[in-house]
């Protein structure tokens, strides 16, 4: 075994790739679409703000899923919940391909979150519960670095698929993802939390540990800078098309290719995170990250009104490594404190990071599609707060 800490038993050879691509299911969910929406909107004769919607139902979907699985994997395990969860979610994409009601789709998104919501807290749950420490820093680490594949070949991949095929043969996609990943759930993923951990005595005792993973301030801390952390990239993603279309006039493809440039970056921190881990603490690196993401935003707002190709290509690629740095770090951070209930401390985590993905997204657009100025806005709030986060939870001994 690999990953293993005293008082963790590890985690086997080929298992953390294995979960880095189920934990895929948020970030392709969101970038695989993106390219797609100019197509989806012309296709299904409605605005652009409305087929942005599609977004905004997938991270609520996802912000409210998190809630459910994450604890429900403290109870019945980790694999009886992560299995019919990826079903779903690549059911409901296959369904979204074959219907034209928007309504419908917006509905469908919600489902597919929601249940692609267990592929990102899942995941994070079996690698606390085998690893420890600097080893648990790593693994997550590698899992974030798994994750950055969304933004760097999600897009690439959307933008070709809908121009040769449509809207339609991205949820196509989508929807054989889902197939996979249900096979490696059944037949490679360990079940790692044993009949004797789990908790019981129904929903008042999961939520009752849930209210007691908020009141601790070092878990606190830790997850809104990792939320807000996660809102600047949430919102980013969502609104970088926008700017790359209306503002800069880029093709779908290229913008395929810009996002691509920041999963670089974030490949990048995630290397440099796993590969030091040992040598500096979570918390330094966290402040780090959200030193860098702070700075790209601030460059950002200041350079909005006469923004270039080239300094919107600098500032994803900075914005991209300073969250990567961000999650992994105050993932581990939190995550150390939640032992008593890891799958409930993944899913809040989770939770609050696409609850406030959910709620800030739509501001973009209806901010202005012809302007970066509210991308900005919305990105430099997102880094002062998760930066403030980041040092309260130093402060509180963290």
């Amino acid at each position: 075994m690999s990953d293993a800490q005293p008082g963790a038993p590890g985690l086997r050879r080929g298992v953390l790739p294995v979960l880095g691509f189920i934990a895929l299911t948020g970030s392709i969910s969101i970038n695989m679409h993106l390219p797609a929406l100019a197509d989806m909107s012309a296709q299904l004769q409605v605005p652009a703000a409305t087929v942005q919607l599609t977004i905004a139902a997938c991270l609520i979907g996802l912000a409210a899923g998190q809630l459910v699985l994450g604890p429900l994997s403290d109870r019945f395990g980790r694999k009886r919940v992560l299995a019919p969860a990826v079903a779903a979610y690549g059911a409901s994409a296959i369904a979204i391909a074959l219907t034209s009601d928007v309504t419908a789709i917006l509905a469908l998104r919600f489902v597919q979150g929601f249940a692609g919501a267990a592929g990102s807290a899942v995941p994070r749950a079996i690698v606390a519960d085998l690893t420890r420490g600097p080893a648990a820093v790593r693994a997550l680490s590698l899992i974030v670095t798994f994750v950055a594949l969304g933004p760097l070949l999600a897009p690439l991949i959307g933008g070709v698929v809908s121009e040769h095929v449509g809207w339609r043969g991205v949820f196509w996609v989508l929807g054989a993802v889902g197939v996979a990943m249900t096979l490696l759930t059944l037949f490679v993923v360990p079940e790692s939390l044993p009949r004797h951990a789990r908790q019981t005595g129904g929903l008042r005792v999961t939520f009752r540990g849930i209210a007691l993973l908020v009141r601790d301030r070092r878990y606190l801390w830790a997850m809104l800078a990792f939320a807000f952390g996660s809102t600047v990239y949430v919102s980013f993603v969502a609104g970088a098309p926008l700017v790359a279309q209306n503002v800069l006039g880029l093709t779908p493809i290229q913008l395929g290719l810009v996002l691509a440039v920041g999963a670089v970056g974030t490949i990048a921190s995630s290397s440099l995170n796993a590969g030091i881990a040992t040598r500096t603490s979570p918390l330094r690196m966290l402040i780090v990250g959200g030193t860098i993401t702070l700075t790209a935003s601030a460059t950002l707002f200041a350079l909005a009104p006469v923004l270039s190709v080239p300094v919107f290509v600098a500032c994803t690629a900075a914005l991209y490594f300073g969250t990567g740095l961000t999650s992994a770090n105050a993932t581990a951070l939190a995550l150390g404190r939640a032992s008593a209930a890891r799958g409930a401390g993944a899913a809040l985590l989770g939770t609050s990071q696409f609850a406030l993905g959910g709620a800030l997204t739509p501001l973009v657009g209806a901010l202005g599609e012809h302007s970066a100025v509210p991308l900005a806005v919305v990105c430099l709030s997102g880094a002062a707060l998760a930066l403030t986060s980041a040092a309260l939870l130093r402060r509180s001994g963290g």
